[in-house]
């Protein structure tokens, strides 16, 4: 049985779905906003990792996903369709068939455009680690001078 969503949670993820945008999903579902911008970039990223909210943002990616009847197969055989009628024709039309198979290629993943890359690497873990090497390496310089 799947843990009930918070009040926040439900807003949350309602947010995530329309904006697509963490950041702002969490700022509009009425989370703490009094934190800098890491902060809040970690702390949606542990929001999303909690196998409720996993689940709940799925669902209604799914349920989105059924009513608009698109899926990537759909959107290949568009492409694919725009390409043949662009090669097709006596002008042939390069730029919609390269656009045509570029757009497949991205949908497919296999492609990733640079502005599609965002991440925030936090390790709580390495930040300690390098703190307690700086401090032993103070305190051998202190026994040596």
């Amino acid at each position: 049985m799947t843990k009930k969503l918070t009040a926040k949670e439900q807003a949350f993820v309602e947010e995530y779905i329309t904006l697509k945008n963490g950041y702002q999903a969490y700022c509009n579902a009425g989370y703490s906003t009094n934190m800098t911008r890491t902060a809040i970039d970690i702390a949606v990223c542990n929001i999303k990792r909690k196998p409720h909210i996993k689940e709940a943002i799925e669902k209604h990616e799914k349920t989105l996903q059924r009513k608009t009847q698109i899926t990537a197969e759909s959107l290949c055989e568009k492409l694919d369709r725009i390409y043949f009628e662009a090669m097709a024709e006596e002008k042939k039309q390069y730029v919609a068939a390269v656009s045509a198979v570029m757009g497949q290629a991205k949908l497919l993943g296999l492609i990733i455009d640079k502005a599609e890359i965002k991440a925030s690497i936090y390790r709580p873990e390495d930040m300690l680690e390098s703190i307690v090497i700086e401090a032993n390496e103070r305190k051998q310089q202190i026994q040596y001078n």
